[in-house]
């Protein structure tokens, strides 16, 4: 009776156990079932002793069977081939059975050991030697110890456990469940592995086994949280996540809710070519009510890093956010990735450079491909629906993004500058199509070449910007600035409304009242085209030039006030900078004053000191001093013919083709007239004219093949064969080789070829 007695006291406490080591089972599945939980806890149990025997043993049974029934249904049964009671106060059993039934009348849960030892002084229980416990849903737990300490609910054990399900096994070193209320509780302790083997109809995870590793494994009943702690390390297929910590929290239907990772988080992927890589001192994961990951957050020093054949892209902050979006029922991508609170950088490595047709890669053969770095404040990532590519990046506050060759000479460094950026991509690769900025737009480009100095480096400002990118290099094909528009590159600065940089012929075309000067001038235009390569300008329309003085052109202008502003106008300018020539065709007109140069085209040729004007030519840039006028004022020269050309450094005009002279009354034509000018005074010293010259008069006109005008004597040299003057006045006609018009005395000489000289004079009338 006594044992009977005892054994229905300790067949309760079995129960229990079992009821604890099935809730441990159920823990140790959630474990398994979710690869993204981790935490940290100190370990503190000491290895429990085993109990001993008695001195004296009291009573044997052989073949116990004990049924424990409430209101007619069974709750559980025991059985041991041999049951022990010693005086100390504990007894064994051998080969124990303990089966727990459900109401229905079914087996629940099922523990065997080849023995058991309870102590009724400390009210613990020990199971021993191939402990095994399991549920009817599969779980099993096997070990060589349990050791159950009933007044303080604690059962636990220090050796080795393994635990598996239908899919599903691990193991740790020790085991600790607390059973009392509020503190209720599960520690798998010491090298703790699990695996989960998905069932092949869990198309979500691919059939791929996943993997955790860790020092300890902590579940409270009370928070709902599980926590995995120490080295944690999940594998699954090509996938790895790595932690110091891990917690992971679950709602009231016991479905995951959040994932907590502390200390070094790290989570690394390879797919084929692609390997990525996220990490982050802290990183949050949130699910939603289908269990499916919805959201995850990674901060503190937080960086991904994706690597694929066409190249290499990583963001660098403070924080990562990503939303995740099911893509049918198998996998699971990213929709969108937020980097915020504090600086952010994004960096796109260049594509490769590899010959075509290589495998694998769609690519050709490139000179200068170009990466890209992002910086801004705050960097959102917009996937394209169902696809692992980018469709745009938004980037706000302080936005800088730098486009850099990686290797050669002849490329450039780009930065762009804006309050805000959109980046928008080619539908394959993740390779960047467009660009558009807002907001305080710069655009900063510098040589690659060393050997540039700064003067090289262009900056172009301007409200709004549009860019494309060629889909080879990735470098930036064509920029449209509008609203504002500046351009400055060294002494040279242009402006307008709209400017269209073109890479493939590297010209910026400016629209919108566009402007282009620096410290020698001016320049407006209805339309500017600056190509930056070639170092040229093409103005059309209206074109008006301002020159500061006449040093600003170089000396090629030959007008005489050295200190005076210049002005050019034509419908169309042309400027060569390494050749600092300049050319104004269509009504072109230079002036200084009231002199003037007027042709169909002029041309400044500045290294040469040079003016050549072409086409119905008309000028009017020097004076002559009248000899009849005692005070020698200079009157103007006009001067037409089809072609100028003023060179500077000799101080002489040359006049070719139907030349016309016009000084006061007087005219001089000739089919080429030479003029030279005294030095640093807008006059004339000498002139000649060759070929087919006339010089008339009112009353008097002379012909002649050479004349020659010397302003110290006032008088033209006119040669022929012969030479020949005609007085309409006095009806007289006189040849000779050489006439001789002495303009202040209104004298002609006349000279036959022997040599014989008459004077004739007539009254000069003006």
């Amino acid at each position: 009776m006594i044992r009977r007695q005892r054994q229905r006291h300790l067949s309760p406490r079995l129960v229990r156990l079992a009821a604890v080591l099935l809730f441990g089972a159920i823990v140790a599945v959630l474990v398994i079932s979710y690869r993204n939980q981790y935490g940290f806890l100190q370990r503190g149990h000491s290895p429990f002793a085993e109990t001993t025997s008695g001195r004296r043993l009291i009573s044997v049974s052989d073949n116990l069977r004990h049924v424990q029934t409430e209101r007619n249904q069974t709750v559980f049964v025991v059985t041991a081939a041999r049951a022990e009671v010693y005086d100390d106060g504990h007894r064994e059993l051998k080969d124990v059975v303990l089966t727990v039934y459900r109401s229905s009348g079914q087996p629940r849960a099922r523990i065997t050991a080849a023995r058991a030892s309870y102590n009724e002084s400390t009210r613990s229980v020990i199971f021993a030697s191939n402990v095994e416990a399991s549920t009817d849903d599969g779980l099993t737990l096997k070990t060589e110890r349990l050791y159950y300490d009933q007044p303080k609910g604690v059962i636990r054990t220090d050796v080795p456990v393994t635990f598996s399900r239908d899919g599903f096994q691990g193991e740790s070193h020790g085991l600790v469940i607390e059973t009392e209320q509020e503190r209720e509780q599960v520690v798998l302790s010491e090298d703790v592995s699990l695996v989960f083997e998905p069932r092949q109809s869990d198309r979500g995870l691919r059939g791929s086994p996943l993997t955790a590793r860790c020092d300890l494994v902590r579940y409270r009943r009370a928070t709902s949280m599980l926590e995995l702690i120490g080295s944690v390390v999940m594998t699954q297929r090509g996938h790895r996540f790595r932690a110091d910590r891990i917690e992971a929290f679950f709602d009231a239907e016991n479905r995951l809710k959040q994932v907590n990772a502390f200390g070094n988080a790290r989570l690394e992927s390879q797919e084929g070519p692609r390997r990525s890589e996220l990490a982050s001192r802290t990183m949050g994961f949130f699910f939603g009510g289908n269990q499916q990951l919805v959201r995850a957050i990674a901060t503190g020093d937080a960086w991904v890093r994706i690597a694929e054949a066409l190249g290499v892209r990583e963001l660098r902050t403070s924080r990562i956010e990503v939303n995740f979006a099911a893509l049918g029922r198998q996998e699971l991508y990213p929709s969108e990735v937020k980097g915020d609170g504090g600086r952010v950088e994004l960096f796109f490595s260049a594509p490769p450079a590899v010959p075509s047709g290589e495998k694998g890669i769609r690519r050709i053969l490139v000179a200068t491909p170009s990466s890209k770095r992002l910086q801004a404040n705050a960097v959102h990532l917009i996937y394209r629906p169902e696809r692992r590519i980018f469709d745009r990046i938004v980037a706000e506050g302080d936005v800088s993004l730098a486009v850099e060759p990686v290797s050669g000479k002849s490329g450039e460094h780009k930065t762009v500058q804006a309050d805000r950026m959109e980046l928008r991509f080619f539908d394959r690769d993740n390779l960047m199509k467009e660009l558009t900025a807002e907001g305080h737009v710069r655009v900063e480009v510098r040589p690659n070449d060393p050997q540039d100095g700064p003067s090289r480096i262009r900056i172009a400002t301007s409200d709004h910007l549009k860019a494309e990118f060629d889909s080879t290099t990735q470098d930036i094909a064509w920029i449209v600035q509008s609203g504002h528009f500046r351009y400055r590159e060294g002494d040279r600065q242009a402006s307008g409304e709209r400017a269209v940089y073109d890479q493939a012929d590297g010209a910026i075309r400016l629209r919108g009242n566009p402007e282009v000067w620096d410290d020698r001038g001016r320049t407006r235009a209805t339309e500017i085209d600056l190509n930056l390569r070639a170092e040229t300008i093409v103005a059309r329309g209206k074109v008006l030039t301002a020159y500061v003085n006449r040093r600003a052109t170089g000396g090629a202008a030959p007008f005489g006030d050295a200190r005076a502003p210049i002005f050019l106008a034509a419908d169309r300018l042309e400027v060569d900078r390494q050749a600092a020539a300049a050319i104004y065709s269509g009504g072109a007109r230079a002036w200084q004053d009231d002199s003037y140069v007027a042709a169909d085209v002029i041309e400044l040729r500045q290294t040469e000191r040079m003016m050549i004007a072409r086409g119905s030519v008309r000028s009017l840039f020097y004076r002559a001093r009248r000899a009849d006028v005692p005070s020698k004022e200079a009157i103007p020269v006009f001067v037409s013919a089809d072609r100028l050309t003023y060179r500077d450094a000799l101080r002489v005009v040359e006049y070719a083709g139907g030349v016309l002279l016009k000084r006061g009354s007087q005219r001089l034509s000739a089919e080429r007239v030479t003029v030279t000018l005294k030095l640093d005074v807008a006059e004339i010293e000498r002139a000649t004219a060759e070929r087919n010259v006339t010089l008339t008069e009112p009353s008097r006109r002379a012909l002649g093949d050479h004349a020659v005008y010397t302003a110290a004597t006032d008088e033209i040299v006119l040669t022929g064969a012969p030479a020949r003057v005609d007085d309409d006045r006095q009806h007289l006609s006189q040849k000779g080789a050489r006439l001789t018009f002495l303009l202040a005395d209104d004298k002609v000489f006349v000279e036959t070829d022997g040599g014989s000289r008459r004077v004739k004079t007539t009254k000069k009338i003006q």
